[in-house]
């Protein structure tokens, strides 16, 4: 969360993938509470048609030519279609922490009809009519189980064990399914699965519970937001095989980043499940802080948003946040990126 290791990341993803948005279109991207339903765990955020229209977007554009082909080609890797040049926003949530149960809903302006066609061109492919949409349902990263061993012995062990390294690592269902339903000129929905596709499309047509604009997932910064991201019952983090430890002993989390009366902000929220958590916490954020006001010594941008970065506890909640001036920000994401590729060169 704080700027060096959290922050900085955060925003290199984040924004790599805005990278390859044409100029905001004439309809918000802001987060909407009625898309997503009333039993949502957690929540992913990018309001693309904000991020977009500002200077920070634009100069990441031309300093980053080369991201624009690599966002393309990651899209079609994970979700085995082109993304839409216009995005509006994208929006991520799940009602539970499982793998694999995710939602995905695109707002963009793009040709619907071409974008079925090529659809329709993708193997293997399942269709299912429902209602007046066609929902396709495609495999992706289809893993390849055999191997070749090499004549040597010692080359084909390596190998073997090479292989093995990285199975451990995937899904071994063999492939994820992904269900996409082009809804309208404006919507995509893609899902793990045909009931969760069909469920989310229901909520998109007003049909079912959906999220209370009082919900906990939903914080006051979330209207300046370019990137929010929330969650809550953290104690089910324990239906995802991945290790999160930490997280599992807080209830709840929100983290924001976006812009406002003119300047950048980052805040982040953890809501302890004890007072005792909540001051271990503080520590550990405290103790990363001061690391990285060592580690940004001889960069003004750096120093200036450390200097900048506030630390608070109010009984079981910790809260972390810094803002920034657009051109400080940049200056140090540019020495930030810098002394990473020294490292890595090193």
């Amino acid at each position: 969360m704080l700027f060096q290791k959290r922050m900085l990341s955060k925003i290199m993803a984040a924004l790599a993938t805005a990278v390859l948005l044409a100029p905001a279109s004439a309809v918000a991207g802001k987060l909407q509470s009625a898309q997503l339903p009333q039993d949502t765990a957690w929540l992913l955020h990018l309001d693309y048609e904000a991020f977009n229209a500002s200077t920070l977007a634009e100069e990441l554009r031309q300093s980053k030519p080369d991201l624009t082909k690599n966002v393309h080609q990651w899209f079609r890797k994970e979700y085995g279609i082109d993304p839409p040049k216009d995005m509006r926003s994208i929006t991520m949530y799940s009602r539970d922490y499982k793998r694999h149960t995710g939602i995905v809903i695109i707002q963009a302006d793009y040709k619907r009809s071409k974008a079925m066609e090529k659809m329709e061109q993708t193997s293997p492919l399942k269709k299912t009519k429902w209602n007046e949409l066609t929902l396709y349902t495609v495999t992706i990263a289809r893993h390849n189980k055999a191997h070749t061993k090499h004549t040597d012995k010692a080359s084909g062990k390596r190998r073997d064990q090479t292989a093995n390294r990285k199975s451990h690592h995937h899904d071994k269902s063999g492939g994820k399914q992904m269900t996409v339903a082009f809804v309208d000129d404006d919507t995509i929905v893609l899902a793990s699965s045909v009931s969760n596709t069909k469920a989310a499309v229901k909520l998109l047509q007003h049909e079912g519970q959906s999220l209370s604009t009082d919900s906990p997932l939903l914080s006051e910064r979330v209207s300046d937001a370019w990137f929010y991201g929330a969650a809550i019952d953290l104690q089910q983090l324990s239906q995802n095989p991945l290790p999160m430890p930490v997280l599992q002993q807080h209830e709840r989390i929100t983290w924001s980043f976006g812009t406002r009366d003119g300047q950048l902000f980052e805040h982040g929220k953890l809501v302890a499940a004890s007072e005792e958590v909540a001051r271990e916490t503080q520590q550990v954020v405290e103790g990363l802080a001061a690391y990285q006001k060592l580690w940004a010594q001889g960069s003004s941008p750096l120093e200036s948003l450390i200097k900048n970065t506030r630390i608070q506890r109010d009984g079981s909640i910790v809260e972390v946040s810094w803002e920034g001036e657009t051109d400080t920000v940049l200056k140090a994401l540019g020495d930030f990126c810098s002394r990473v590729k020294m490292w890595k060169h090193l």
